[in-house]
């Protein structure tokens, strides 16, 4: 559960798009997981059956709350980007890292949409408030500011270098 619970919150918080409701999402999916544990086959990747589990109790909310759940490609999308993380966690590379990275390169004003909405875990409401700016300009910001993080992260893991082996040890 701790190895997969931040990477899971991300998950439910990008498909659901609300940061409370992907607490409860990874929460149930846990419970599920924890019943269903015997059903898991060992020969699967674990933090996948995990995302879907997540997928699904992801889209029980949507319907809980009547609304449009994403669509498979966007969950498709979503698992791709999760893929690209793991494999330059793999490579030694912290995908926490390299966001931060990312976020440093933002304009001033998508740099403190983004601290200001996430960092500091404030509502649309009160991040807009606390910019002097509109909440609609406040969600086109962090939409232009999610955007030009999604092609920078795709960019560094795309060329970051492979970890190096390390050299093997004489037992002698």
């Amino acid at each position: 559960m701790r190895q997969h619970h931040r990477e899971l919150l991300i998950f439910a918080g990008a498909a659901a798009g609300n940061r409370d409701a992907a607490k409860d999402i990874v929460q149930d999916s846990f419970v599920t997981a924890w019943r269903k544990f015997e059903d898991f086959d060992p020969n699967r990747d674990f933090s996948a059956w995990m995302r879907g589990i997540v997928r699904n109790k992801t889209k029980d909310w949507f319907r809980r709350m009547q609304r449009n759940p994403l669509a498979d490609n966007d969950f498709i999308d979503l698992e791709v980007d999760i893929a690209d993380w793991q494999a330059a966690r793999d490579q030694g590379h912290s995908v926490f890292e390299l966001i931060d990275q990312c976020i440093g390169k933002l304009p001033v004003n998508f740099k403190t949409a983004i601290r200001t909405f996430y960092f500091e875990e404030r509502t649309g409401e009160e991040a807009a408030d606390a910019l002097s700016i509109s909440p609609s300009n406040l969600r086109k910001r962090l939409e232009r500011a999610r955007a030009l993080l999604h092609d920078c992260l795709s960019s560094q893991i795309n060329t970051a270098p492979a970890a190096q082996p390390q050299p093997e040890q004489s037992h002698v």
